[in-house]
């Protein structure tokens, strides 16, 4: 599901220029409305839904940071990698091998799951 966020900002904008907002049994609606729903409206309000996109916002630029700082660490598992591989199975003593299946495995499990 697509948000058009800068759409649902204007109309949260507009909406909160208007005094008051829904009231559970106002405009009629309990008859058609459910308690559920009636107090879903009056809760969701434009200040409600503005906090809520900034909340998006605050979490997409933290995701973007995040990610960036994943792919700073992959790049060095991936440096750590090629050098391990230069070894082949000419490790130094006292070289515990399983470090080197731990870096592959840790750079194969982030290399699935990056995004174009």
């Amino acid at each position: 599901m697509t948000i058009d966020k800068e759409k649902l900002k204007a109309l949260a904008d507009e909406a909160g220029k208007t005094p008051g907002w829904y009231q559970v049994g106002s405009f009629g609606l309990s008859e058609i409305l459910g308690k559920a729903d009636q107090a879903f409206i009056a809760e969701s309000t434009p200040k409600t839904i503005m906090a809520l996109l900034a909340e998006i916002d605050r979490l997409e630029v933290d995701n973007k940071s995040l990610r960036a700082k994943l792919a700073d660490q992959v790049a060095i598992l991936e440096s750590v990698q090629t050098e391990f591989k230069r070894y082949g199975d000419r490790f130094p003593d006292g070289f515990d091998g399983r470090v080197f299946r731990w870096v592959d495995d840790a750079v194969a499990a982030h290399t699935l799951e990056r995004k174009p």
